[in-house]
């Protein structure tokens, strides 16, 4: 009995979705270790990336069929991470640049801030406009093929 072994690593967060996951394609969890912790400052709580190692049986009769649905939906979390990537941040105008803006020309000043603000929500607002839709498509897939493969192990 030939068995393989996959590392994961996530956040402690997402373990029980990672691991539901992966055993819809036949893997078993076999350890979970907390691998790095993660503080970006005081104001900010801690978070811990834990380390899954899953295995899983590859003389099972449906280990082919599950293989290759775990690469379509591997295919499909990478085009979810990229376009997720892209998304732009809100950015705040400047308040120096406001205030100096406000006390030598308070019209300009005005129209800066709230100009800028609401450039910056446009921007937020299009990038969803356009990517929601696909990113919703995506998603939907994958959980076909989860769906699938769960049928194809079950039999």
């Amino acid at each position: 009995m030939a068995k393989e072994t996959y590392i994961v690593n996530c956040w402690s967060v997402d373990v029980n979705t990672t691991v539901a996951v992966y055993e819809s394609f036949g893997w078993e969890l076999v350890s979970n270790n907390i691998s790095t912790t993660v503080q970006a400052s005081y104001d900010t709580a801690i978070s811990a990336e834990n380390e899954l190692t899953f295995s899983r049986e590859k003389s099972m009769p449906w280990y082919n069929e599950v293989c290759k649905l775990q690469m379509q939906y591997d295919e499909l979390q990478g085009k979810i991470n990229s376009i997720e990537e892209s998304e732009p941040e809100e950015k705040k105008p400047s308040t120096i640049l406001a205030i100096i803006l406000l006390f030598c020309y308070f019209i300009p000043g005005i129209v800066y801030y709230y100009g800028y603000k609401a450039s910056q929500k446009n921007k937020v607002k299009k990038w969803h406009a356009e990517n929601d839709g696909v990113l919703a498509n995506l998603k939907s897939q994958q959980v076909t093929i989860l769906n699938q493969s769960r049928a194809v192990i079950e039999g």
